[in-house]
């Protein structure tokens, strides 16, 4: 079976209105504000992720999740070039928790690893079982 190179990755900061506001102790909005990140391999599979950043969460915001993805994510993923499935599972492991400055960044790791893990499923052909499988769970 052919790797699994990364070829480009897309990012896309949505605004999507909602019907109703959404109130809860730490915020009230009207909006929803994902960020979703389409990862194609050379293939041309793509792969997609999304995560919704909430600075009262992870004190990151939609800016920040963008910034982290284009200055730590991209150099780290023009690397991925998995030969076996379970090759994609260790660089998707792998991935930094940290931005280049040391500020954690788990809502652009999150879309990230989800893109990566969409696109290498579909290049290999596996569900989300091989991944439980390979974690040993």
């Amino acid at each position: 079976m052919p790797a699994a190179v990364v070829h480009r990755l897309s990012i896309f900061p949505l605004s999507i209105p909602l019907r109703g506001p959404v109130v809860h102790a730490t915020s009230r909005r009207s909006v929803a504000d994902p960020v979703v990140v389409a990862v194609e391999l050379r293939n041309g599979i793509v792969g997609y992720g999304e995560t919704l950043p909430r600075p009262y969460v992870t004190q990151e915001t939609v800016e920040s999740v963008v910034q982290a993805i284009q200055t730590t994510f991209i150099p780290a993923v023009i690397g991925f070039h998995a030969q076996s499935f379970p090759d994609a599972l260790e660089a998707i492991e792998a991935l930094p928790w940290h931005d280049n400055e040391g500020r954690s960044v788990p809502a652009a790791r999150a879309v990230v690893e989800l893109a990566l893990l969409d696109s290498s499923l579909r290049a290999y052909h596996r569900d989300l079982d091989a991944v439980v499988q390979w974690m040993g769970l």
